[in-house]
């Protein structure tokens, strides 16, 4: 078998895989969100348009949707329906229940973002590092927890940026293009998400006329789609769905910030602790930005900071019910992640607390992955651990810990698995050096 075919086999494995394991731990949680999500991929999927009106029972909240000409439209727009699509079409007419439908969803573009992650780490720093950043990405973040059980926009919005992540540290010509398409395509989905391909866009144009051209070309296409959703939709070519929700940048910003990152019910750095080694590596990046690699990590790290601060502003940051952890601040995690294993291959004397921080989130992300009807959503903004969905999370290992136990023991395997493809494509590498070599 040649080492190309090896390499093929072996990643159409991991992502079989990586599909059954999603498929196995899914704990469905539809709110508004996933249900006027899935209304609109059937309507396009039946009916070749976006009109909700059909429907008597529209799954949505005001906000959520809006009434235009006597048609009714969901102000999350075309793009989340357009990337189900694939997935939609053949398993509706296979009548499909709509709890599959959704879920397939999930499932596939997580298992996706994961195996498109994982490479990009391969690529970056090695097969060791390449493996342990995955497997806190697969299962020590609501990639699994929230994007993984739902049809959220997360899961298509973390793939794309996982795929512009391939394109920004590619070695190819054209590499600029592929990030260009890949991030220009998060923002078609979801809008927040226009912040990394505005940031990586002003890295291209500092790099010069040609990378910043392909760049430009790459995003051609997803952006002609958000323009022309926005004259067919909303008849405006430059007014989007979300210009038409009742909300705003409202929030007392330094408050929100706390509670994004550190509150108990929803803080990111309270559900992934490991994240917080992505803030150090961003600081190690900027202090060598002469470099190509680094400069690269500077921007997803900019733009994660940007997006942090964004959903800072929101009026409605809380993000929603029925999920386990934090939603909005996915869209910085596959960035934070390689800043947090730049952070440990460039000082090895992190790794014992990027180890225990990680057990952590990953036992934290474990736990959470259980059903509950009352526990993980709980009090909203409740101020005691016990009334949070992390603490709820312990509390139902603690009630039930055989189950929580089992699937322990799953998510061992699947690092086992992860760690074994990535050395096996490492000797199918063909002598391909990591960008980072010391890594």
């Amino acid at each position: 078998m040649s080492e190309r075919a090896r390499r093929v086999l072996v990643t159409s494995g991991l992502f079989v895989v990586l599909v059954a394991f999603y498929a196995i731990t899914f704990s469905f949680r539809a709110i508004t969100d996933t249900d006027l999500n899935s209304q609109q991929t059937r309507a396009l999927v039946l009916h070749g348009d976006l009109d909700l009106s059909r429907y008597r029972d529209i799954k949505g909240i005001e906000g959520q949707y809006t009434r235009v000409d006597g048609h009714v439209y969901s102000t999350y727009g075309v793009g989340i329906s357009l990337v189900a699509l694939p997935i939609y079409l053949p398993l509706i007419h296979m009548r499909a229940s709509d709890h599959l439908l959704q879920g397939a969803v999930g499932v596939l573009y997580v298992a996706a973002a994961t195996l498109v992650f994982h490479r990009v780490l391969g690529r970056l720093f090695g097969a060791t590092l390449a493996a342990a950043g995955t497997i806190v990405f697969a299962f020590g973040t609501t990639m699994w927890t929230v994007a993984a059980m739902a049809f959220f926009q997360q899961a298509p919005v973390a793939f794309f940026e996982t795929l512009g992540l391939a394109g920004l540290f590619s070695r190819r010509p054209h590499g600029a293009a592929l990030a260009g398409f890949a991030f220009a395509m998060a923002a078609v989905v979801r809008p927040t998400a226009a912040i990394p391909f505005v940031v990586v866009g002003f890295l291209y144009l500092f790099e010069g006329k040609r990378a910043v051209l392909d760049y430009a070309l790459g995003a051609a296409l997803p952006i002609i789609t958000i323009v022309v959703q926005n004259r067919w939709v909303w008849g405006s070519w430059l007014t989007g769905g979300y210009s038409h929700q009742p909300f705003g940048f409202h929030a007392n910003m330094p408050r929100v910030l706390f509670e994004l990152l550190f509150g108990w019910w929803r803080g990111m750095l309270v559900y992934s602790p490991v994240l917080i080694f992505g803030f150090v590596g961003l600081a190690m990046a900027v202090r060598r930005w002469h470099n190509s690699v680094e400069r690269r990590l500077v921007a997803i790290g900019v733009s994660s900071i940007a997006t942090i601060l964004v959903y800072s502003r929101w009026t409605t940051w809380w993000n929603g019910l029925n999920q386990f952890g934090y939603r909005y601040l996915l869209e910085a995690v596959p960035f934070l992640i390689v800043l947090s294993v730049y952070a440990v291959s460039r000082a090895p004397r992190l790794r014992p607390y990027a180890f225990a921080f990680g057990v952590v989130s990953i036992l934290t992300m474990t736990w959470g992955a259980a059903p509950s009807r009352g526990g993980f959503d709980g009090l909203l903004f409740a101020k005691k651990i016990v009334d949070t969905s992390v603490g709820q999370s312990w509390i139902v290992f603690l009630d039930h810990p055989i189950s929580g136990l089992l699937r322990l023991a799953l998510v061992a395997l699947m690092s086992l698995v992860i760690l074994g493809a990535s050395r096996r494509l490492r000797n199918a590498a063909d002598g391909e050096v990591p960008l980072l070599e010391h890594a």
